[in-house]
């Protein structure tokens, strides 16, 4: 793979993310009530879930 495309694919994706509003229907899933805790828990398994990750290894990244 190409590095730099990775780069500005994983941007676009961040700019997308930051873009939604809080009353958006793709944060309403994530279990937190902080809208930006809500964003990096929808980019990170967006982003996990396009290598091929599992639900299971996102959890793993939560605080518990």
């Amino acid at each position: 793979m190409d590095p730099a495309w990775c780069r500005r694919v994983y941007l676009a994706l961040l700019h997308e993310v930051h873009d939604l509003p809080a009353d958006s229907t793709a944060l309403a899933s994530s279990a937190t009530g902080d809208e930006t805790e809500a964003k990096v828990d929808l980019l990170v398994r967006t982003a996990l879930g396009a290598l091929g990750g599992s639900h299971d290894a996102t959890t793993a990244l939560s605080p518990t």
